[in-house]
Parts: structure tokens; C-alpha cells; sequence
């Protein structure tokens, strides 16, 4: 656990810089989430989950603080609460399910 926090920082602050870089929270997730949570047999099925992959290691980029529970100032935590990642751009979203779901997500935030 260490190792991972260590290396979600060390991503953050690649992200940090992603108007020099063009590696965004995305890019990010794309390249280092294969190498992070790989499934034991590789499958077609698991091919077309990458997706979902991608998200989560995103959502552990853009949030590391809060999954780590290292909160550590009232800076960081007004700028989570606001819903951006640390560099100032806004957390993505996560949506598993439906097209109906989605519309349904979008209606209850208006």
C-alpha cells in the first residue's frame, strides 16, 4: 500500500504539469492502469473492461487523498470538496450501467 500511494502522488504531480506534458489524468490512467490491475488470465472479456479499468485508476489519481484517507490540509479539502483534482481541473466520473442511468445521474445534479 505504500508503493501505490507512493506511485498515485508521483502521478499527481505528472498531472500536475499536464499542460507542458500532455499526460492528463486520462492519459495517465490508460498507460499505468494495465500495469497496475491486471487480471489473472487475459481474456476478451477482460479486454473490453479496460474502460472500467481506466476509470478506476483516474478516479484514484484525481481522488488519491481521499482513498488513501490522507487528507492533510483545508486547502486540499475544500478543493475535494469542490470536486477538483489538485492541479484545478474538474474530477471525472465514474458511470457503470445504462444510457438510462446516466440520463438519470444528469437530471438529479441539475
Amino acid at each position: 500500500l505504500p508503493l501505490l500511494r507512493y506511485l498515485i502522488r508521483f502521478l499527481q504531480e505528472v498531472e500536475e504539469h499536464s499542460a507542458l506534458n500532455k499526460m492528463s489524468v486520462i492519459n495517465l490512467a490508460i498507460v499505468f492502469g494495465p500495469n497496475l490491475i491486471r487480471p489473472l488470465e487475459e481474456t476478451v472479456e477482460t479486454a473490453l473492461e479496460m474502460p472500467l479499468l481506466h476509470g478506476v485508476v483516474q478516479i484514484m489519481i484525481e481522488q488519491g487523498e481521499s482513498v488513501f484517507k490522507r487528507v492533510k490540509n483545508r486547502a486540499m479539502r475544500r478543493r475535494m470538496s469542490r470536486r477538483f483534482t489538485p492541479s484545478g481541473k474538474p474530477l471525472s466520473k465514474l458511470v457503470v450501467g445504462s444510457s438510462q442511468d446516466l440520463t438519470l445521474l444528469l437530471q438529479a445534479e441539475k
